[in-house]
């Protein structure tokens, strides 16, 4: 590929899903899920397309994103049945009941390269063919799979090499309250030496809708976390029924 032409260099892009941004150090890239990359080809891709303003780096970005977008063939699964759906899935069913690359898919929550999230987990499992194998390759071997970028990879390296350390209760509250000081939950991650954590309560009600109090513990408890450089990875309400309950991380909540 000549990339010394511009619709030459715009189709590298796009095969890449790599898209120019605009600093005042210059210009630089970042691929699908918003990870730095490395100038495509130096600086070739720049002069090709005169990506030296920050208007120029948001024409082309628009025009690589119409085309990635464009040459999409999957459907996203915010778009499948329900049921269907790998959080749903594992939520109602159980992990036991799902393949490798759903697992994957609910990790990578997003598709790319025209495959969705599934796909990829599917051809992750496929390139290193299991978990211990994917426990020793390195975030680099990852991003050789197409579709993985710099993000994708570490979160799937964190989740291997962080797998549940401690399953601790930290407050039981009575049928109509429950406190929950951020500062224990923060001692039981520091003391456990962990990078993540999974938040779970539920209501006496059997309801899982989240209540105010619910919604502002979150956020005292994620902002009390992110100073020991601890992520809240999602919160979970468990209902009545076991498909019932509310997350988070769904919702864009954490």
């Amino acid at each position: 590929m000549d990339i010394s032409k511009r619709e030459e260099a715009v189709a590298y892009l796009v095969q890449k899903a790599t898209y120019p941004m605009w600093s005042k150090a210059g210009t630089w890239f970042r691929d699908a899920d918003g990870g730095r990359v490395e100038k495509p080809q130096g600086n070739a891709i720049v002069q090709a397309l005169d990506l030296v303003t920050k208007e120029a780096c948001t024409a082309v970005r628009k025009e690589v994103r119409s085309r990635v977008n464009a040459e999409r063939t999957y459907v996203p699964i915010r778009e499948w049945a329900i049921d269907e759906r790998p959080r749903e899935q594992l939520a109602k069913r159980g992990a036991d009941t799902m393949s490798n690359a759903r697992l994957l898919a609910i990790l990578f929550r997003t598709g790319s390269h025209g495959k969705s999230a599934e796909e990829l987990g599917r051809d992750v499992f496929n390139r290193f063919g299991g978990w211990s194998q994917l426990d020793q390759a390195s975030v680099e071997d990852l991003c050789d799979v197409r579709g993985i970028g710099l993000a994708k990879a570490v979160e799937l390296k964190a989740a291997i090499d962080n797998k549940v350390i401690k399953d601790a209760e930290v407050s039981r509250g009575s049928i109509s309250a429950s406190v929950v000081d951020p500062a224990d939950i923060v001692r039981e991650a520091c003391i456990h030496h962990a990078s993540r954590v999974v938040l779970v309560h539920n209501h006496p009600s059997g309801e899982c809708d989240p209540s105010k109090e619910d919604i502002d513990t979150t956020n005292k408890i994620t902002q009390a976390l992110k100073y020991v450089g601890v992520r809240v990875l999602d919160h979970i309400i468990v209902g009545r029924a076991r498909q019932d309950y509310f997350s988070f991380a769904r919702a864009g909540m954490v």
